[in-house]
């Protein structure tokens, strides 16, 4: 086989493999959907938060490998309440598809429930 041949059966099998090499993991399509996760559940709070929120609000979130998730934001009002957002659900990070039950929480007060909220959408 000389060299052209060579190249030309090896180099579209060396691209695939490239390719391979270089997609998402499941542990990655987790830790982005965590991501989304914790960028929605703060804009939730920050639309049920009429007061204003001062400064940041702090915000975790986990999605197992089972597709459990569970997200959390905690801050501050610019009236020294504190906020608790709550994101609770399941997520399919393959298809891209996440529902939760959302509770926000003012001073201890509860100010939304929402069930089945997109927890993927910001």
């Amino acid at each position: 086989m000389n060299t052209t041949l060579r190249f030309r059966y090896l180099a579209p099998l060396a691209v695939a493999v490239a390719i391979a090499a270089t997609a998402c993991t499941d542990s990655d399509r987790r830790e982005l959907g965590e991501e989304d996760v914790r960028d929605s559940l703060r804009a939730a709070a920050e639309r049920v938060v009429d007061t204003g929120i001062d400064g940041d609000l702090d915000c975790t979130s986990t999605i197992t490998a089972d597709g459990a998730v569970t997200g959390s934001c905690t801050g501050t009002t610019d009236d020294g309440k504190t906020v608790e957002a709550v994101f609770a659900g399941t997520a399919d990070v393959d298809d891209e598809r996440c529902s939760a039950d959302l509770t926000v929480s003012v001073g201890g007060e509860q100010q939304a429930q929402e069930t089945a909220t997109n927890c993927f959408d910001s």
